[in-house]
């Protein structure tokens, strides 16, 4: 009779696990898929691009976005913060070391290199910490010749994205979650 318990709770549990399977493969799937698998301060991060309906159809939210560029910078921030128990001094002490040196405060790998060097995808991304107090603020705005509709974005220690269309956009804009479609 042991037995036969046994191998019920058996069958049960492999059929929990195919189930997880199944459903982690449909989220993939529907969700968006695993690109690249990158290593930042020996910690496994997956970049994972996710596609979400809005009204006007169907947009995706990468990394590859100025406002997904301005959460990874914020991140890095943080992560760089809690490593060194201080602000990053500028945006390349985020970025990777040199070829065959060793992760420091200095290139502490925590962003690709175009980003570490504050331009990606036709965006300049600034980023100014404070001296005396561990404030920052982190700003992307197009580079060139912009449109006046071109989208400026802007974030600090809050770790709210604030968005403008046409100009600067400063502590005082509408947060990026609150931006209609």
């Amino acid at each position: 009779m042991k037995s036969r318990t046994a191998f019920k709770f058996f069958k049960l549990g492999l059929l929990a696990i195919l189930l997880l399977v199944l459903f982690y493969q449909l989220f993939l799937r529907y969700s968006g898929k695993i690109g690249e698998v990158a290593t930042a301060r020996d910690k496994p991060t997956v970049k994972i691009n996710f596609v979400f309906p809005n009204k006007n159809g169907v947009i995706g939210v990468t990394e590859e976005t100025p406002a997904g560029n301005m959460r990874v910078l914020l991140v890095a921030v943080l992560e760089y913060e809690s490593a060194y128990s201080s602000l990053p001094p500028s945006l390349s002490s985020l970025g990777p070391p040199s070829a065959g040196q060793p992760v420091s405060g200095k290139a502490a790998n925590l962003l690709d290199s175009h980003l570490a060097l504050g331009k990606k995808n036709g965006y300049v991304y600034r980023y100014v910490p404070s001296a005396s107090s561990k404030s920052f603020i982190i700003t992307a705005d197009p580079s060139g010749n912009s449109s006046s509709t071109a989208l400026h974005y802007f974030s600090d220690q809050t770790a709210v994205v604030r968005v403008e269309s046409g100009r600067t956009a400063t502590v005082a804009s509408q947060p990026e979650s609150q931006r209609p479609d």
